[in-house]
């Protein structure tokens, strides 16, 4: 065992991470081996130790000061094959001192201090207890390449858009996209009969009372190739019982019976699952011990499309746009299930006026009580529906959809299809001042451990049966710009005729949402602030004599946001600044992709950026209560406070190109890398696109508000 824990050799360089020598003096180390520099405690013996480098606040500290490291060598092991997890940290750190790790159900992931006991320990066979373990360097994980605009579709993308060209109406084009899909659906359902029947034979010899149930995309029939089968087993799971460890009993009896392979458990879901491929078909599974609603809510989705043909086409068409231009899948995306909801609850609204959730569910005969929650709703008979799409023809819906959705107040509402009405963010900060019809989510409400909706997102969604839940926690502002943006080209397209309009539909993307993607290369990232109609802070900015009024406004908007961007670098993210000179030719040049300069650029600037310290990587969110920008300054002081060396050459240098952009008036911020350590440069760049647009709004509350007083 090393004498402390160092992240260092005794040959260290200038810059690597070393214990505070005013530390040392100020407190006294009585045993080195139980001391944690990252966190400056002593523990009280091998097994606090053990413990502690466990702890996800100890992990946070370390992966910060991991960022400012210029050691590259891999000092992370992976391991797995025990069954017996006491003892495993004492036995691997007889090689070197752990720094860091993570206890798995049947794996553990650890990082020596020193590269060379990582080589020694993979270099080594090793038996705990018995059992021969597999041992190797932990791997990265792999990163994704960024978005490509000009990326090609795939071949059969490519031949179904080929053949919507050649249909003349919009009814037509509906037709050859749903006979495309229909033969995707009737594949896939005679896979799932077959994977059902194998897994449940598998299962029922340890779980005799099992059943699989389908839901998703191959309960409403809306799947594409290649879609996931997701399935929900009954009769496995007790209540209340903890389904993780069923789920790894069930991984090893699938990777035994050879019909699956590659399974694997994702234990800290919100829902945990399995994901497991299907031998003979290659279709992939996602598995689940608790999740009834989940095949609920598709019973509720495929019952709204069983009431008029047109409304299957409508929901099919609205899934494929969103799945085509990329506004649904993970990582702050919109779901599939989250686009069929806001379907539902358009139909909800005036001049269609369909029946909303609860009014389907006041038939005590179809309750359907899940964790909780009533599931079940009474399928009432097509003649009591029939008259709301009457006379309506798709191309009428898609508008309406489309137009519905680009005004749609999502800052301040919530889209409700319990309810058939969308419903003030704020009114869910107090509870019982909710309308009585969402008498179970109050009643949940006042339940120990209740979880309240997360009415503070961009996009609130209130899943239609579980009422507390969001089904939109996490989307960004730049993917709702992208959607609205989306839904005002889309309405244009129905507008301008019917020729080729879902071709239209599926390959035209707005200017806006070409000009803010990600570049191809993954070292640029661009960001676009649009100048709100209402900025009243800057009337006492300009001469009420100035000639030209308008054009004095957007130098001044774009002024406040120079200093304001400047803020956020130096007192914010801890970065220098060096104002560099812009070229002229910087002022109208193309962007990379672009075939002519259609916005005229009123003005630019450059900033060369460097920092030594990562405060964006495990950054606490602001009170309520205090100011963007004096609140952010805390939180950076009191993280500045924690550290107790900073490395000696910067971890991150970036170049901001700010341009100022007419018709519509607009920001457009471009970061460029120069040089990162690892990945910081991909941490920073996002929390950059994430947060700035996001505060700059807020700050422009702020003046505005100032400005009244």
């Amino acid at each position: 065992m090393a004498d402390c824990i160092d992240l260092t050799n005794d040959d260290s360089q200038e810059g690597d991470e070393v214990i505070s020598e005013e530390k040392k003096d100020t407190q006294k180390i009585n045993n080195p081996d139980l001391w944690c520099e990252y966190c400056n405690i002593e523990l009280p013996d091998r097994e606090g130790m053990y413990k502690h480098v466990t702890e996800r606040k100890h992990a946070n500290l370390y992966q910060a000061a991991c960022s400012g490291m210029k050691e590259k060598q891999n000092r992370g092991i992976y391991v797995r094959g025990y069954t017996d997890k006491d003892g495993i940290l004492d036995y691997f750190s007889m090689t070197g001192r752990i720094v860091w790790a993570r206890i798995g159900y049947d794996f553990i992931l650890f990082d020596y201090s020193d590269p060379s006991s990582a080589a020694h320990v993979v270099s080594k066979r090793h038996t705990f207890r018995g059992r021969h373990l597999m041992v190797k360097y932990r791997e990265p994980p792999q990163q994704k390449p960024p978005p490509d605009m000009n990326e090609e579709p795939p071949d059969d993308q490519l031949e179904l858009l080929r053949l919507l060209r050649l249909q003349p109406s919009v009814i037509q084009q509906a037709l050859q996209l749903r006979t495309y899909q229909l033969h995707t659906y009737q594949q896939q359902l005679r896979n799932f009969f077959g994977i059902a029947s194998e897994l449940q034979m598998v299962l029922s010899r340890a779980f005799p009372q099992c059943q699989v149930h389908p839901f998703g995309s191959m309960v409403t029939g809306l799947c594409f190739r290649n879609s996931d089968v997701d399935l929900y087993i009954s009769g496995v799971r007790r209540r209340d019982e903890n389904d993780v460890p069923l789920l790894y009993r069930l991984k090893r009896m699938l990777t035994d019976s050879n019909v699956f392979r590659y399974v694997i458990v994702i234990a800290n879901a919100k829902i945990p699952i399995m994901k497991c491929i299907h031998t003979a078909t290659d279709m992939r599974c996602d598995i689940n011990l608790r999740n009834m609603l989940g095949v609920c809510n598709s019973q509720l989705i495929k019952y709204y499309m069983s009431l008029n043909p047109k409304l299957t086409d409508l929901m099919f068409i609205i899934k494929y746009w969103a799945k085509i231009h990329k506004l649904t899948g993970q990582n702050h995306l919109f779901t599939n299930y989250s686009i069929a909801m806001m379907v539902i609850f358009f139909l909800q609204q005036p001049p269609y006026n369909f029946y909303p959730v609860h009014n389907i569910q006041t038939n005590r005969r179809f309750y359907n009580i899940q964790d909780g929650w009533n599931g079940g709703f009474e399928p009432l008979p097509l003649a009591r529906w029939m008259h709301y799409v009457q006379g309506v023809t798709l191309t009428e819906l898609l508008i309406d959809f489309f137009k519905f959705y680009s005004n749609f107040d999502f800052e301040t509402m919530v889209i409700s299809p319990f309810l058939g009405v969308a419903l003030k963010k704020q009114t869910f900060e107090n509870v019982e001042s909710l309308t009585d019809l969402l008498k179970p989510y109050k009643l949940y409400m006042r339940t120990e451990g209740a979880i309240p909706f997360k009415h503070q997102a961009v996009v609130c969604i209130q899943d239609p049966f579980e009422l507390s839940r969001n089904i939109t926690p996490v989307i960004s502002e730049t993917t709702l710009k992208f959607f609205v943006s989306f839904c005002h080209l889309g309405a244009d397209v129905f507008n301008a005729g019917p020729k080729e309009a879902l071709y239209r539909l599926f390959t035209i993307k707005p200017a806006a949402y070409s000009e803010a993607l990600l570049s191809q290369n993954g070292q640029t990232r661009q960001v676009v602030i649009e100048m709100a109609a209402d900025c009243k802070y800057l009337q006492t900015k300009i001469d009420k004599n100035v000639p030209d009024k308008q054009m004095a406004l957007k130098v001044a908007w774009f002024d406040t946001l120079k200093g304001f961007l400047k803020t956020v670098i130096k007192d914010v993210l801890r970065l220098s600044l060096e104002e560099l000179a812009v070229e002229s030719n910087t002022k109208n040049r193309k962007t990379e992709g672009q075939k002519d300069v259609h916005h005229k650029v009123l003005d630019a600037t450059c900033y060369r950026c460097a920092g030594k310290l990562n405060v964006w990587g495990v950054r606490p969110q602001r009170p309520k209560t205090e100011k963007v920008l004096e609140g952010e300054k805390k939180i950076t002081e009191a993280l500045c406070k924690k550290v107790e060396s900073v490395s000696s050459e910067p971890i991150i240098e970036v170049q901001f190109a700010v341009e100022l952009k007419d018709n519509p008036t607009r920001a457009f911020i471009e970061m460029n890398k120069i040089s990162a350590y690892r990945k910081t440069y991909r941490g920073f760049s996002a929390f950059v696109v994430e947060k700035l647009p996001r505060w700059f709004k807020t700050y422009e509350t702020e003046l505005n508000e100032q400005n009244v007083q």
